[in-house]
Order: structure tokens, then sequence, then C-alpha cells
């Protein structure tokens, strides 16, 4: 990133949440850690990995599911309709999500996925922004500490 300090931490923050680019972005902050400001370094990269979360969210959410849901109904059988109804209508299904969501975002592995899963539980977008600012920021922060201390 050069000598973009801060606003490098921002950019990376955007790679750190996309599947291509989130091994950079965790190089980068690695790096970073050892120079720059961890609390700094963190929210700025924690901020730029939930703009890009949100416009992830929104696609899987509004897109994805709705040609997943036609392809269904072509695939599966009209009688297991009922049973995928029943098993992804529980409350149950839609914690075991929310918690796979939460794991995966909060490795650096891509968020993608995680958004799906949150996807698939319908969580509002307000609680998706907090959840991915708060894990992506812990993580960065991680990685800050890592380039720190070694």
């Amino acid at each position: 990133m050069g000598n973009y300090d801060y606003a490098g931490a921002l950019i990376a923050g955007v790679f750190y949440g996309v599947s291509f680019t989130s091994v950079l972005a965790s190089f980068f902050f690695v790096e970073s850690g050892a120079h720059y400001n961890l609390y700094v370094l963190a929210i700025l990269g924690g901020l730029g990995a939930m703009m890009v979360d949100l416009i992830l969210y929104k696609v899987v959410r509004d897109h994805l599911f709705l040609e997943l849901k036609e392809l269904a109904k072509v695939l599966v059988p009209a009688i297991k309709h009922e049973r995928v109804a029943l098993i992804t209508g529980h409350y149950l299904f839609a914690w075991l999500m929310i918690i796979c969501g939460i794991l995966l975002i909060a490795t650096p592995l891509p968020d993608e996925i995680g958004l799906a899963f949150f996807g698939a539980a319908k969580v509002r977008i307000s609680n998706v922004l907090i959840i991915t600012f708060v894990l992506n920021t812990l993580g960065i922060f991680t990685l800050g500490l890592i380039g720190k201390y070694i």
C-alpha cells in the first residue's frame, strides 16, 4: 500500500472481506501492525471490511437466494418441499446458520460464505453491520498484534 498510511488500512479492509484478496490484505495488516497504531488500524480496516460485507450481504440476500429457490423448485420433488420448508423454518436452523456465519467471519477466511449463512437466517442488515464490524475489527487487530510481536 506504499505511503497511504491509515487510508491504506481502510482500502485493505475492503480487500480483507473479499475472497480473492483476503490473503493479501491479511499480510498488509500483519506488516502494518509493526509500524502503526493497532487500534486505529483495526478500526479503519474493520470499517472497510464492513462496507464490502454490506454490499455482499445485499447481493446474496436479494439475488442469490431467489435464484436458489427457483432452482430448488425444479430439482427437488414437490413432496420434499414441505420437509425442506419445515427444516429451514425452524428457529434452531436460523441459530445454527448465525453461529456458522459468525465463526466464518471471525477468521481471516473470505466473508462471503458467512454472509450467505446470515442471508439464510434472514438476519437484519443492522445486525449484520454490527457483527461484521466487530468480528473483522478483532481479526484485523489480531493480525496486527502478530505483526507487532514477530
